[in-house]
């Protein structure tokens, strides 16, 4: 049996995890909607294997990250001068974005980024590609990866939108923000860098 089991608050795993310590193994119940439960996570988790130095060191790298990015994208000339306001898509079918409470706004607003999802949405909204656009983003990120862009682009394109009116697609080949955990400052690395790609003071020389 295991040592201990971690695991995320879920109606659908109450009944696993009830029988689990009903057979005296250890749980930890962590929560990782935003990047501060995510490092109560890490300091948990840590602590149960002895292992607290490694927590610290972890959230430090992260903080380095998006300090940097940050740097970066102030360099930025947005708008003159402002970050981009951006939509993050956690899932494109169907649409949904990040909203306000979730880990992936906590990033994007500590890179310095606006979140186009409104403070008084939920925390995934869905939308249709009429209310995506309706944010009006300055960028698209597409968390889930390439195929799911490409695919998104795609239905973009069938909408014969005139030129300037469909915002700029970001995407990465492997998935970005889809992991709370100590990934997270190689995902901010990764997305700083896209969006760097498309500031209009950027050089592609």
């Amino acid at each position: 049996s295991p040592d201990l089991v971690i695991a995320a608050p879920s109606m659908g795993q109450r009944n696993v995890l009830d029988a689990l310590r009903r057979q005296q193994i250890p749980v930890l119940v962590v929560f990782l909607d935003t990047t501060a439960e995510v490092d109560d996570a890490l300091v948990a988790i840590a602590r149960q294997l002895r292992k607290g130095p490694a927590a610290a060191a972890l959230i430090a790298k992260r903080r380095h990250a998006l300090e940097e990015a940050r740097i970066r994208l102030h360099a930025c000339a947005w708008r003159g001068g402002t970050a981009p306001r951006v939509l993050v898509l956690a899932g494109t079918q169907p649409l949904v974005a990040a909203g306000p409470g979730t880990f992936v706004d906590d990033v994007a607003r500590d890179m310095g980024l606006f979140n186009a999802v409104g403070a008084s949405s939920p925390m995934w909204p869905r939308l249709s590609l009429e209310s995506m656009l309706a944010t009006k983003p300055d960028l698209i990120i597409v968390t889930p990866g390439e195929s799911a862009a490409l695919a998104l682009q795609g239905e973009l394109a069938a909408l014969r939108l005139g030129a300037g009116l469909s915002p700029p697609l970001l995407w990465d080949v492997t998935p970005l923000l889809q992991r709370p955990g100590p990934s997270i400052d190689e995902d901010v690395s990764r997305l700083a860098g896209l969006i760097v790609g498309k500031c209009p003071n950027h050089s592609h020389d």
